[in-house]
């Protein structure tokens, strides 16, 4: 439409708009160059692997990456790191550590099993970036092509100082054969691994704060592996750095999803090192050390007088993890850590408050198995002696190497149980069939293994629950996601000294007392006095059908799915029905402590109405000490009587929570001198 002939035109106006809108425009592209400008360039053409995050430390990330280069896409590769609470903002990083490759390949590792004629060639570049970060808050990773998204992504939050709940991940022994290479074709025709698909299409899907690798995430092969089937100008994996790379390098395929999805740390056993049996000598370990290294971004990796190490120890959250290292120090399999690196690790247990203490070892701590076993070699004893002679709380031990899932108890040597949780089946020595997924035995009565099995597995384990009252829920999941064992640990069933694990110490002394840490509130209503069993007027309580005594509820208090022992000090008058000692039940919740009208003491469990009575009765009129004890990790209840085991039931369960104030003394006539409670099964 024209304007009139007499219609005013505002072309300045117009105009002035016009370049508003451009200077708007050209701003925007500006932000957006910007912003480009501030992502960390990275050396390559093509994207491989990443981003994987270490695990956060003293306010600071690493973000790993791998590239490859000169594959003729002349793409520009970009990683962007901000924080969710700036997404605008890009993080500045500092390259930790950087490795670039040129790879070489001969036939008998691409294919052509005969041939030594170079079939390819690659070039590689690894990068590991460094971000300080800010406690608390969020940050996301990506890796950009050209500009756009690449859906290449991870996610962490800077929450390791933070105590609350939280889950994290743990396996070892991945082994995969590449059947394109010759060093592989003897044993894959003589063991049958699984299916790595676990690792990205289970694993990776887990909501979990941390994957913990357990040794042998990568198997290293050479000469004593092919049987003679390769050439003589044949190099083992472990026999340089170029070796070393391509081994990581084709592995990592499997598991690139996991590492995505969640930070990662790692120890190594003897096949992401080295060969089958090797000892700090072997000619190529400082080589596959570096790759290890460069490959696993631990926080810290730490050395000795004697040289260089692997191991070190991270916190997260109330969890101290103590990843050791029995390859760079080991004269042989009795001599594995050094002493300095075992001088550390007890002084490191011993200098650390978190609740539980996981020393991640390649082999089995504490139990004694033989072999190459470290439970077995000649420092576990001294290791042992430390734990209990510095009464340190918390300690348990996981580990891989038997291409087994097994948890061991060792007890009779011991001020709490020292357990050993094993994992060495993540992909290693065990089919996909419906037959290998039952392939393990359960048995609480064993006195060492309460699980063992072969069939590929991991471990999820959740930490959770209130400062001092924390519990780890230990689980076995299947490839099928399937849990098909699970312990829950209470804190205190990892205590070295009994009073730690007091709860509650109930005396009556003229007056009601808890002489316990945790001085519980206690409630009485018609409560009168008598004499104890020293004949000490007043130092006991003397109840009747009146009788109210309440203690406050506190979650402390919980027989939850935990080891308790509970002991009873009285004189009952006479025997009424349904009397309790006890109790915190309430509906389909709790337990409860009680005599029958024939003076038969008892146990309920009333979240399953499962009821446990003695064969024995009490007397009237005559002291007697009751002793409740209850097991959580054997699932084993007894029943003391003056000292003396009267009764014993397997497979008893554990209760549902309860928040109900426990009961004392209802419809109980007699006497009671003293209560105690402890969170704890006390040998």
């Amino acid at each position: 439409m024209y304007p009139k002939a007499n219609e005013k035109i505002n072309k300045p106006k117009l105009t002035l708009k016009l370049t508003l809108m451009k200077k708007i425009i050209t701003i925007i592209i500006l932000l957006a160059m910007y912003n480009a400008d501030a992502q960390i360039t990275i050396p390559g053409d093509s994207l491989v692997y990443g981003p994987m995050f270490s695990p956060v430390y003293q306010n600071k990330v690493r973000v790993w990456v791998l590239t490859k280069d000169n594959t003729g896409s002349a793409s520009n590769l970009t990683l962007s790191m901000t924080s969710n609470a700036n997404t605008k903002k890009q993080l500045e990083g500092t390259i930790y550590n950087s490795d670039d490759r040129h790879l070489v390949y001969t036939g008998f590792e691409t294919g052509d099993l005969d041939s030594e004629t170079i079939t390819r060639e690659e070039d590689y570049n690894l990068r590991s970036y460094e971000f300080n970060i800010a406690s608390g808050e969020t940050y996301t990773a990506k890796l950009l092509e050209n500009g756009k998204e690449t859906g290449r992504i991870a996610v962490i939050q800077a929450e390791q100082d933070i105590i609350n709940d939280f889950t994290f991940l743990a396996g070892g022994c991945g082994r995969i054969f590449d059947l394109s290479r010759c060093i592989d074709q003897w044993e894959s025709k003589r063991i049958t691994n699984g299916d790595p698909a676990m690792y990205d299409e289970l694993m990776a899907k887990q909501d979990s704060d941390l994957m913990v690798w357990l040794g042998d995430a990568v198997y290293l092969l050479g000469e004593e592996h092919a049987h003679g089937g390769c050439p003589e100008s044949f190099k083992s994996d472990w026999d340089n750095e170029e070796q070393a790379f391509k081994r990581y390098l084709w592995y990592r395929k499997y598991y690139d999803k996991l590492l995505q999805a969640m930070p990662q740390l790692a120890i190594t056993d003897n096949h992401d090192t080295g060969s089958n049996e090797f000892d700090k000598t072997l000619p190529g370990l400082p080589a596959t050390r570096k790759i290890f290294k460069d490959w696993w971004p631990n926080p810290e990796y730490k050395n000795t007088v004697e040289g260089e190490g692997l191991f070190s120890s991270y916190r997260y959250k109330d969890v101290e993890f103590f990843l050791t290292d029995n390859r760079s120090y080991r004269n042989n399999i009795k001599d594995q850590f050094g002493d300095e690196q075992l001088e550390w690790l007890e002084q490191a247990l011993l200098n650390s408050t978190a609740t539980f203490k996981i020393i991640v070892n390649g082999t089995p701590s504490f139990r004694e198995l033989g072999g190459r076993i470290w439970g077995s070699s000649k420092r576990a004893p001294h290791l042992l002696q430390f734990i209990r002679e510095n009464k340190i709380n918390g300690v348990l031990s996981y580990s891989a190497d038997l291409h087994q899932q097994r948890f061991m108890l060792r007890e009779k040597d011991t001020d709490y149980p020292l357990i050993d949780v094993v994992s060495g089946n993540l992909n290693s020595d065990a089919p996909e069939t419906d037959k290998r997924y039952a392939n393990y035995k359960i048995d609480y009565s064993s006195e060492f293994d309460l699980l063992r099995g072969s069939l590929h597995a991991f471990l999820r384990t959740s930490v959770y629950g209130k400062a001092g009252n924390r519990r780890m829920l230990i689980e076995f999941v299947n490839g099928r996601d399937e849990v098909f064992f699970s312990k829950i640990i209470h804190q205190n069933t990892l205590t070295s000294s009994n009073s730690e694990a007091k709860e509650l110490e109930l005396n009556f002394r003229n007056k009601l007392i808890d002489e316990s840490p945790k001085k519980h509130t206690i409630k009485a209503v018609h409560l009168k006095y008598g004499k104890d069993s020293a004949e000490k007027l007043n130092y006991a309580g003397k109840f009747s059908s009146t009788t109210s005594l309440r203690v406050v509820q506190d979650e402390t208090l919980d027989f939850h799915n935990k080891s308790f022992t509970v002991t009873f000090k009285l004189k009952p008058k006479a025997f009424k029905n349904d009397a309790i000692l006890l109790s915190n039940a309430k509906d389909s919740s709790g337990i409860t402590f009680g005599i029958s009208d024939e003076g038969k003491l008892n146990y309920k469990i009333n979240d399953k109405m499962y009821f446990y009575q003695s064969d024995f009765s009490l007397s009237v009129e005559q002291w007697s000490e009751i002793t409740w004890k209850y097991n959580n990790l054997r699932l084993q209840l007894q029943l003391f009587y003056n000292g003396n085991l009267i009764q014993t039931w397997e497979d008893v369960h554990s209760s549902e929570p309860s928040n109900e104030d426990i009961t004392i003394g209802q419809n109980y006539e007699g006497l009671i001198e003293s209560i105690t409670i402890y969170s704890k099964f006390i040998n």
